[in-house]
Parts: C-alpha cells; sequence; structure tokens
C-alpha cells in the first residue's frame, strides 16, 4: 500500500509523544492537502488555546502561524513528497510504499525517494 505516513519526530526525551504515529493517508491525496492538514494537526496537538483563538480569528490564507515546509534535496530545491512542521517535536509526513504491519501489529514501511536529480542540481 502507497500512503502519507504521518508521525512524530523527537529529539529531546521529555518532547517525546506518546504515540509516534498520528496518521495514514490517502496517497491520492495532494501535497498540498496533506501540508494543510499537516499544519491543522501541529495546531491542534501543540498550541495553546489562546493560540488556537487567535488563528482562528486572525487566520488569512498562507498565514499560519506554525508552517509545514517540504524537505529541500539537492541544492535546496523542495520534494513535495516529505515535509515537516514544528520544532521539538516536530510532524514529519512522507510518501511511503510497501506499506505493511508485522504479525505484532507494527508499521513496516519503504520510505519513497526522492527523485533521481541532474547532475547540475545536486550538491558537490
Amino acid at each position: 500500500m502507497k500512503a502519507w505516513l504521518i508521525t512524530w519526530v523527537w529529539f529531546s526525551p521529555e518532547n517525546a509523544m506518546p504515540k509516534k504515529v498520528i496518521d495514514i493517508v490517502s496517497a491520492r491525496r495532494s501535497a498540498e492537502w496533506v501540508r494543510d492538514y499537516v499544519e491543522r494537526l501541529y495546531l491542534t496537538f501543540k498550541a495553546s488555546n489562546d493560540e488556537l483563538m487567535r488563528y482562528a480569528a486572525y487566520n488569512k490564507p498562507g498565514e499560519v502561524p506554525y508552517p509545514a515546509e517540504f524537505v529541500r534535496i539537492g541544492i535546496g530545491i523542495p520534494y513535495s513528497g516529505q515535509m515537516r512542521c514544528g520544532h521539538d517535536p516536530h510532524i514529519y509526513a512522507r510518501l511511503v510504499a510497501d506499506l505493511r504491519t508485522d504479525e505484532t501489529g507494527k508499521l513496516i514501511w519503504t520510505d519513497v525517494p526522492p527523485p533521481d536529480l541532474p547532475e547540475e542540481f545536486q550538491r558537490n
């Protein structure tokens, strides 16, 4: 199964989240849709009530307090198959293939790699 796998990533143990996997979304969803969804998820989990109220009152298109950003490859080209949102912890969404569970229910997958770039777009 190909899908968007949305997980928490943290660096400091005190910022660990109780559940690593947040959601699994159909790969038919566009990267832009997933980016909007990830931004909303981050707000839902991490924003204070005051931040949520301010966002609801003053939200304008493109004005998000915690914007999701596509991962950059090569010389800084955005790759829409992977994105991050937030700080520590942050949400990491990426396209995966062969998504399945093992006999214990643990998720197993293969990350969909970014496309190969022509040499002039690679870092040397």
